[in-house]
């Protein structure tokens, strides 16, 4: 009997564990691994840095937050959102540019100027060039 019980808990357990490493994996997942998108940011979008408040309610610094619409390779649409800090000597995107853009399922975790030779024909169609 006793030993019966020792296997249900072995077992209970294994499939605590597998579950929990299961969970893990679908947040990474969906955090951390990032598809390459398109942008451009809008001629009138308004690139002027503000002061940048965090969760907490304090500041955070200068920047920019940039909401914009993104494609992926085939023209499919995804919005983006992230900011860029102004602090540092970083130069800001400007209205005009392209951007080369990686996002998760859940945010964005990485951006470059790009130019619209490098941008894949559906995505360069579906921003309008």
């Amino acid at each position: 009997m006793r030993k019966t019980i020792l296997i249900v808990l072995a077992v209970v357990a294994a499939a605590l564990l597998c579950a929990g490493l299961l969970w893990a994996k679908q947040y990474y997942d969906q955090r951390y691994l990032s598809s390459d998108y398109w942008a451009r940011v809008p001629i009138d979008y308004q690139v002027v840095p503000r002061q940048i408040k965090a969760d907490n309610g304090e500041d955070a610094g200068l920047g920019v937050e940039y909401r914009l619409k993104a494609y992926d390779n085939n023209g499919k649409a995804k919005s983006v959102e992230f900011i860029v800090w102004s602090e540092g000597g970083r130069q800001l995107p400007k209205p005009g540019d392209y951007l080369s853009v990686k996002a998760s399922a859940t945010l964005v975790t990485g951006w470059s100027r790009t130019t619209p030779a490098q941008v894949p024909m559906p995505a360069l169609k579906a921003l309008g060039k």
